[in-house]
């Protein structure tokens, strides 16, 4: 091929973690970290010299949060554990922890039993129990069905025994969502879990990175057949309201097991009961494996990408 066809990627890979609130860098060997779509968070682990230790006491009492920088992108780690290893006279320290979100999570935030006394939108109650963490620097970012989300009437949201991520998983899925920790700043976004189904519309801005042939390593496709499913009867027994949500253009005759949730409303159950349906007929699963780039940057659970132009 002529030299000019070919396309070359040259990427150094520049880790550097340190403390955010006093910026002292530690010294790394090597680490990980992850995140999907049902987990809500980011989990880390690093594996650091047994000298760097002493760097990560806590400060006054508070919470150890480190910042990770990999390759211009910026993750935030709350510390949660460490573990000692030695091996032929090297002695290493394994960090494990999750994003700062974890906070709102045991044993940072205790689990309660919770009655809900008077109306309230979803996306209040979801703040509510941010406010309860006692931890003042986690913010929200409400991207599910509106501003507000939905109306939730007096008593539909009681709980017992659960965590205050516990409760807002609880909301995010009545509503077809999910929970997505920001990496960069100390905030959860509440996502839908499609932002467009199969059956959508797409053009180019719906897409939110653009990953080219040339820069992935290798892929995959697996296949998996699920029925055609076009409608689902929804719930709700302490309000009385029902609905049955269908694929527009179809006979809703292929239909999902119906469900029942205390804080289904209309609005709710047209954005829960389109995410249900969007997961039918012949689901690909597309394994993608790249470097982290200025070309495409680092990609979150939620977002839409168009690979190779498709």
């Amino acid at each position: 091929f002529p030299s000019h066809d070919i396309k070359w990627w040259y990427i150094v890979n520049e880790i550097e973690v340190s403390r955010l609130d006093n910026g002292q860098k530690i010294h790394v060997f090597n680490g990980s970290y992850r995140t999907d779509q049902s987990s809500w968070c980011w989990s880390y682990n690093l594996t650091i010299p047994a000298f760097e230790l002493s760097k990560l006491d806590p400060i006054a009492g508070q919470p150890v949060i480190l910042k990770i920088v990999v390759n211009g992108y910026q993750h935030l780690m709350l510390l949660e554990n460490r573990t000692r290893s030695r091996q032929f006279a090297s002695e290493t320290y394994t960090l494990t922890g999750r994003s700062v979100s974890a906070l709102l999570d045991a044993p940072s935030s205790p689990p309660r039993a919770f009655l809900q006394e008077n109306e309230r939108t979803s996306v209040q109650l979801v703040q509510a129990e941010i406010d309860r963490s006692s931890y003042p620097d986690l913010s929200l970012n409400w991207q599910l069905i509106d501003a507000l989300g939905w109306i939730v009437p007096t008593e539909s949201f009681s709980y017992s025994g659960s965590t205050p991520i516990k409760a807002i998983q609880e909301i995010a899925a009545a509503g077809g969502g999910f929970i997505y920790s920001e990496a960069d700043t100390q905030a959860i976004t509440i996502k839908p879990l499609y932002k467009k189904t199969f059956w959508d519309t797409f053009t180019v801005d719906d897409y939110d990175r653009l990953v080219p042939d040339s820069l992935v390593t290798s892929q995959s496709t697996d296949y998996e057949l699920y029925p055609d499913y076009n409608g689902i009867t929804l719930t709700n027994d302490r309000t009385g309201k029902q609905g049955q949500i269908k694929r527009t253009g179809t006979a809703a005759d292929v239909l999902l097991p119906p469900e029942n949730n205390p804080l289904f409303d209309v609005v709710s159950m047209g954005a829960f009961g389109k995410a249900k349906l969007a997961k039918a007929g012949m689901i690909e699963t597309h394994t993608l494996t790249m470097p982290i780039s200025t070309e495409v940057g680092e990609c979150a659970t939620g977002e839409i990408l168009a690979f190779n132009a498709e």
